[in-house]
């Protein structure tokens, strides 16, 4: 799995918008695939040709409403 530091960190932290202030982060696995982490855990795997920027936060979203259900 690779990890980013500079530009692309950068657009992979913006694509994560405020989530990736909450313990999100994007990794890229491979040529086509990106891993959805929260605080170390994967949580998802996209295929990067077809993932846009709403389903990505929208995954976000879904993993932090389960999490919070069980508090």
């Amino acid at each position: 799995m690779a990890t980013y530091n500079g530009v692309k960190q950068n657009i992979f932290d913006g694509v994560l918008g405020e989530f990736s202030d909450c313990g999100f982060t994007l990794k890229e696995d491979g040529d086509h695939i990106a891993i959805l982490r929260f605080k170390e855990k994967e949580i998802a795997r996209y295929n990067q040709v077809t993932l846009t920027p709403s389903i990505l936060q929208e995954g976000c979203r879904d993993y932090l409403d389960n999490i919070t259900k069980w508090d």
